[in-house]
């Protein structure tokens, strides 16, 4: 197996421990899944009564936490020139440290405790320090966290327009993971529907943490499983349109 994966931003080692079978890039625990597996259990959960809603909460959840790690740690592939204000580059320091007890297998409740009281103050920072950058680099910012999600296997995705005052937002995905396996979603009896509803929620986390703001959704306005060139998503605030078509 080839220890090192290239990317077009860097290089950082892939290593498989062949004790515990954990799989680390660049020192940190990751998982791989086929494409179709995922769609399969996106078809699965739908099929069994989870609405688009729920999804698209869960990909929210999951889209402001990688935002937010991304921030503290501009991951090991991507060595960006965000420069941190000193108090958050300290917290996130310590919060890596005690992620680390963690994922070594620590359940201490001291330091589950501290590990979430430190998140806890960094996302209070990162809401005072992100309102004060400006709109360029909010956009450079996003457009590098969307270059890592196709290193990560997403899709390649593109952020077609920004304007933080309204807020709104579009972003294009070219191939987006849950749409390729066509076939699965076909079996289960979903046909000329969007069906990224995870993918869209996953957007807005990254939109609500980019533009500090708790009132985001993303609308999927087409997507490849109805015949689209790309999925397109539009993010909005809560109320002035449903995601759901």
């Amino acid at each position: 197996m080839n220890p090192q994966v290239q990317g077009n931003l860097g290089q950082t080692p892939l290593v498989v421990d062949q004790d515990t079978g954990v799989l680390t890039l660049g020192g940190r625990q990751i998982i791989l899944m086929r494409v179709k597996l995922i769609a399969r259990l996106f078809a699965d959960i739908m099929k069994f009564g989870m609405t688009d809603s729920l999804l698209h909460d869960a990909g929210k959840a999951m889209g402001r936490d990688y935002t937010t790690d991304w921030l503290l740690m501009r991951t090991p592939i991507m060595q960006g020139n965000l420069r941190l204000p000193p108090d958050i580059a300290q917290l996130g320091q310590q919060y890596e440290q005690l992620e680390d007890q963690i994922d070594a297998g620590v359940v201490d409740p001291q330091v589950l405790a501290r590990e979430h009281e430190i998140a806890s103050r960094i996302h209070e920072g990162l809401d005072r320090w992100i309102p004060q950058l400006s709109e360029q680099d909010i956009g450079n910012i996003w457009r590098q966290l969307l270059e890592l999600d196709i290193l990560g296997g997403w899709g390649k995705a593109q952020l077609v327009r920004l304007d933080r005052a309204r807020p709104h937002a579009e972003i294009d995905v070219i191939a987006s993971f849950a749409v390729r396996p066509a076939n699965i979603w076909h079996q289960h009896g979903i046909k000329g529907r969007p069906v990224c509803a995870f993918l869209a929620g996953y957007l807005a986390g990254e939109a609500e943490i980019l533009l500090g703001r708790d009132d985001l959704d993303a609308v999927e306005r087409q997507c490849k499983l109805q015949g689209a060139s790309t999925c397109r998503f539009e993010i909005i605030r809560q109320g002035s349109a449903s995601f759901l078509k």
